[in-house]
């Protein structure tokens, strides 16, 4: 048993690394066309090819300190084109990257953020050099909002994945014990939904992503198809937001009135007081 784990971790790992060394190439390409500084707005077959790697390799690999910083290259480019569709790129990421892999965007965009970049001497993804591009009086509109998508999408990509499944799925009804397993029911019993899905921590998050969403309203003189399907997406985000404090919210409510003497009733009521705002 231990010498066939030992020949089927082997296979996964060269699997993996050929599956690595071909999407490399492959991707750099993509991603190049794809940012090019042009009007013309990301494609949708650019985004499918690179956002489903995340589903063709397992999420015990990591993939995306490679695409971050191919992403970072990109974002500090001259042409805020180039920003913005780098920018859409890792909204797209962290919107429709596979599920297993939504933890590892998280968890390595804060990491690379505390990272000093050897190149450039600072740290990796700051504001300054993201938004340090050319200005010129036919842009300046777009950089405009250039500078407060940026803002909302690291955010969005550093605290939630997907259709924000941190507020909407509840672990403990997800994770159903064995049957006969009563210490694994008790455990799941003690969680409370205010300590898995309605965290303060996650509330706290959500007031700053809507506060970040709403300012990236469109003036008239920033429209373009670029800045459009930018927006189009924070417009989705929100609407995956409220849904997803809507179904965490009625999980509560369900167990308000109930002896779950673990739920931080107050901070339900917040989260009812963010939801009705």
């Amino acid at each position: 048993i231990s010498a066939a784990k030992d020949t089927t971790s082997k296979l996964s790992s060269n699997f993996y690394r050929e599956i690595k060394g071909l999407t490399s190439s492959e991707l750099e390409q993509v991603m190049l066309k794809a940012t090019q500084p042009n009007d013309v707005p990301v494609k949708g077959t650019h985004v499918e090819r690179l956002v489903g790697v995340t589903y063709q390799i397992s999420g015990r690999y990591d993939i995306y300190d490679a695409v971050l910083r191919k992403l970072w290259s990109k974002m500090i480019e001259k042409d805020w084109r180039t920003t913005i569709k780098a920018l859409y790129i890792l909204h797209r990421f962290s919107a429709d990257g596979a599920p297993d892999h939504q933890a590892a965007l998280k968890a390595r965009l804060r990491e690379l953020r505390r990272t000093r970049d050897p190149k450039r001497k600072e740290k990796y993804f700051n504001s300054k050099q993201l938004l340090a591009g050319d200005n010129t009086p036919a842009n300046l509109a777009y950089r405009a909002f250039l500078g407060r998508y940026a803002h909302y999408v690291l955010l969005r990509a550093q605290c939630f994945g997907g259709v924000f499944a941190e507020i909407a799925n509840d672990p403990s009804k997800a994770a159903k014990p064995k049957s006969g397993s009563k210490s694994s029911s008790k455990q799941q019993q003690q969680k409370s939904i205010t300590s898995t899905c309605l965290k303060n921590e996650h509330l706290e998050a959500s007031q700053m992503l809507l506060k970040a969403g709403l300012s990236c309203a469109m003036k008239e003189e920033e429209e373009c198809e670029n800045t459009a399907i930018a927006l189009e997406r924070v417009v989705s985000d929100l609407i995956g937001l409220t849904t997803a404090v809507a179904k965490a919210l009625n999980n509560a409510l369900d167990q308000f009135d109930g002896d779950d003497d673990n739920m931080d009733r107050e901070l339900v009521k917040k989260w009812c007081i963010f939801y009705s705002e």
